[in-house]
């Protein structure tokens, strides 16, 4: 007689793990409101291990740069940067550490686009 009980639980298994892949990854969009430009969400919370896909749904250029704008000056700390995206382009960061990342805008600094990714 033929056991259904492994192929079930290879089953359960794999359909968790394809349900964690699909929650591993988190979308945040740029966009024009009105006048403004903006990340959105503006600020996400995610676990470790988790990809951002920043998506450029607007017809201007963007990137995605990390650190802090101070004086209407961003100071890059090195942990990522997209390059210029046009219309439609993507860019993607795994987040394996602990902590809050922040990241703005460069071409949209004067407008305040900027965005925070905490990880815990």
């Amino acid at each position: 007689m033929i056991s259904l009980k492994k192929p079930i639980v290879l089953l359960s298994a794999l359909m968790m793990a394809s349900s964690v892949l699909a929650s591993d990854i988190v979308e945040v969009t740029m966009v024009r409101k009105g006048k403004d430009y903006l990340f959105s969400p503006e600020t996400i919370t995610i676990k470790p291990g988790t990809k951002v896909i920043w998506n450029n749904t607007d017809n201007q250029l963007h990137n995605v740069v990390s650190g802090v704008v101070e004086n209407r000056k961003g100071i890059h700390d090195k942990k990522f940067k997209s390059p210029y995206l046009k219309a439609g382009q993507k860019f993607e960061f795994l987040f394996n550490e602990k902590g809050e990342f922040p990241y703005y805008c460069l071409p949209h600094i004067a407008m305040k686009m900027t965005g925070r990714v905490i990880v815990k």
